[in-house]
């Protein structure tokens, strides 16, 4: 009964007849492997692990135990313990190029990565016509950090399943990530016509969109990711960067104040709400916000940096010039920081302090053409 209560996705009326079960038979091996095939449906692999040991207790070669805790052990970077588990398996189990995989990720985390390596070579000229095992070996290569090899693997799966949205992505992805920006636009594309919505898909194409300087197609991107998953930090801060770039404040504040009411607690993201208020006309508003978060956090460099520019904006040299000499002092590496203060200290007539704030920003951006401009109005002051 809890197999098919399982199967029928009521895992907590399964549990209940697990337990009852082993109330009658504690030392049941197929009993415990199935509550622990429960757990793992569950996602709890503490769980699953605790019982799968308790099986092995009882029988050391139980295949489906072993495996699953071998599984257990390399998602945990355990790789001696996943290479005793699989130890344990038939030999005909132990050459399944599944379990080969898994000895893979294994040998590579104890320190044997060139066996890892020819082990899964051997594995890739077995993996003609077989998409799944292309995509296994995809998915190692791409962990193991290459890209190009996996790519090809993942184009290889794709060729025997081109309607597979899971491939596709993974092929976008590592297309990506080997500098392959045209090909990973393309796949990525491809998958959107299938799952318009899939946020991960969006979020990597905006991201290839603003490595090309698109920043317009990229923030369009970005708005639709953002409404298929709000909850995405990573989405939000992309969002809002871009925003602001293309000066879009308004709509970066906005976005903001739907991930405050997901997320009120999120001090960061108030910090740039106010800051995108304040250079969106919203001075107010801004200040508010950032005064706050100063208030709160007064050693960060950032916080003091915007509310500097909000105050600025709003006219309040002194305060600003205070708060951008704090943010300096605990950053002195801040250039936009440094930026800031010069052209302060060009409003204020100090001239002298201000060509030596940009003479720091040059050093580290020399064709910034901002500095260098605010720095020829210095040299002009200064005949």
């Amino acid at each position: 009964m809890g197999v098919v209560l399982d199967a029928q996705k009521r895992y907590a009326e399964a549990e209940r007849c697990y337990n009852l079960a082993l109330e009658v038979e504690p030392n049941s091996a197929s009993l415990l492997n199935n509550l622990g095939n429960h757990y793992l449906e569950l996602k709890l692999p503490d769980r699953a692990r605790t019982v799968f040991q308790r099986v092995i207790a009882i029988e050391p070669n139980h295949s489906n135990a072993n495996l699953q805790l071998a599984q257990i052990s390399v998602t945990a970077k355990q790789g001696d313990k996943a290479l005793r588990y699989l130890s344990h398996l038939p030999a005909s189990e132990q050459a399944l190029a599944a379990t080969q995989l898994l000895r893979a990720k294994a040998l590579a985390y104890v320190g044997q990565r060139s066996v890892a390596e020819d082990l899964l070579a051997q594995l890739e000229k077995q993996a003609a016509g077989r998409p799944g095992l292309d995509c296994s070996a995809g998915l190692l290569l791409a962990e193991w950090g290459r890209y190009a090899d996996a790519e090809q693997a993942f184009a290889s799966a794709l060729h025997d399943n081109p309607a597979n949205f899971d491939v596709l992505y993974n092929l976008g992805l590592a297309a990506q990530k080997a500098g392959h920006l045209d090909r990973a636009r393309e796949v990525f594309e491809t998958a959107l016509r299938q799952q318009p919505n899939d946020a991960d898909c969006l979020f990597n194409l905006a991201n290839i969109f603003t490595a090309r300087s698109q920043a317009d197609k990229a923030v369009i991107l970005l708005r639709q990711a953002y409404c298929a998953s709000p909850q995405r930090a990573d989405i939000l801060h992309a969002l809002v960067t871009t925003s602001e770039q293309m000066g879009l404040y308004a709509d970066a504040a906005s976005a903001l104040d739907q991930h405050l009411k997901l997320k009120p607690q999120d001090d960061v993201a108030r910090r740039e709400r106010g800051f995108c208020h304040a250079r969106g006309g919203d001075l107010n508003r801004g200040l508010d916000d950032l005064r706050w978060y100063t208030r709160k956090y007064p050693r960060d460099p950032r916080g003091l940096y915007e509310l500097a520019v909000a105050e600025t904006d709003a006219h309040e040299t002194d305060q600003a010039l205070e708060h951008l000499t704090r943010a300096l002092e605990l950053d002195p590496k801040m250039t936009e920081g440094r930026y800031a203060r010069a052209v302060l200290w060009y409003l204020k007539g100090n001239f002298e302090d201000s060509v030596k704030d940009l003479k720091v920003v040059l050093q580290v951006e020399p064709n910034s053409a901002v500095a260098l401009d605010v720095l020829g109005q210095d040299f002009m002051r200064l005949d």
